[in-house]
């Protein structure tokens, strides 16, 4: 019956963001050009307050030291002020098995408000913004949000499978401070 528990109350990586290639950036034509690359770093408090996620990767890793070698990077060059978003999602959506209760991921917050929010699915293809605050403060951060049970992830007639469905990260940028270049950075989903 523990095991049972623990089952459900498991941490589950969705992405540990360890290549560029495997993740698409998209902005609107008309308001800048967006970038991405895989940058060698880590957050610097993942080893004390991601401890519990760490140790069930490297139990299934068979790595007693892994933390992850790289981060993504994007950087965004703005033509103008102006009400913009761009969005970052991997090339597949990312099937997550289970309930999920919350979702949470580590960025570079760099003091603008912008928003950060992440795109699921639910169990029926709806899909949904979870908002996950603005990036108004300094260095790396875990983020997280509570998935609401609004959100659908199963369904009593269909037992074969059940989960939500990861579709990526929107910024949607504040109007007053979307201007010049902005860098984002995040890793472990």
């Amino acid at each position: 019956s523990s095991a049972a528990s623990d089952v459900y109350k498991r941490q589950v990586t969705i992405s540990d963001c360890e290549e560029a290639a495997f993740w698409v950036a998209k902005m609107p034509l008309d308001e800048g050009v967006i970038m991405l690359r895989t940058l060698v770093g880590n957050p610097k408090d993942k080893e004390t307050k991601d401890a519990v996620r760490l140790a069930q990767e490297r139990k299934i890793r068979g790595d007693e030291k892994w933390t992850g070698e790289n981060v993504i990077g994007v950087k965004v060059n703005f033509f103008r002020r102006g009400a913009n978003t761009f969005s970052v999602m991997p090339v597949r959506p990312i099937p997550v098995p289970g309930a999920t209760k919350m979702l949470s991921i580590w960025v570079v917050g760099r003091n603008y408000n912008h928003e950060l929010k992440m795109i699921i699915e639910d169990f029926y293809g709806n899909k949904a913004e979870l908002s996950l605050g603005k990036l108004n403060f300094s260095g790396w951060r875990k983020l997280t949000v509570a998935v609401p049970p609004s959100i659908v992830q199963s369904d009593l007639h269909y037992t074969s499978k059940e989960g939500i469905r990861f579709l990526g990260l929107k910024i949607e940028c504040a109007m007053d401070e979307a201007f010049g270049t902005y860098y984002f950075y995040f890793d472990d989903i």
